[in-house]
């Protein structure tokens, strides 16, 4: 999970080697209810950042979770192994 500080493309190239497949606790990936992956907290027009990142993360409205002003236009991208 990220705070993200940089542009997707770059997390995901620091964090990919970072993550494994599989669960933990000799969990198999096909256990899992999400795959792991990249999580990360972005705000702002994210159009360009993904199209440059080649990447297809998920995205949820966090002010959809929190409905608090200070969520609009904040995103959780997710994206999976």
């Amino acid at each position: 999970m990220s705070r993200a500080v940089a542009p997707l493309k770059d997390l995901w190239k620091w964090g990919k080697p970072l993550l494994k497949r599989a669960g933990g606790r000799g969990q198999k990936a096909e256990e899992l209810p999400v795959p792991n992956g990249l999580i990360c907290l972005k705000g702002g027009d994210l159009s360009q950042e993904i199209a440059d990142s080649k990447l297809h993360p998920r995205i949820m409205e966090v002010y959809e979770i929190f409905d608090i002003d200070v969520f609009k236009e904040k995103y959780i991208l997710y994206v999976p192994l």
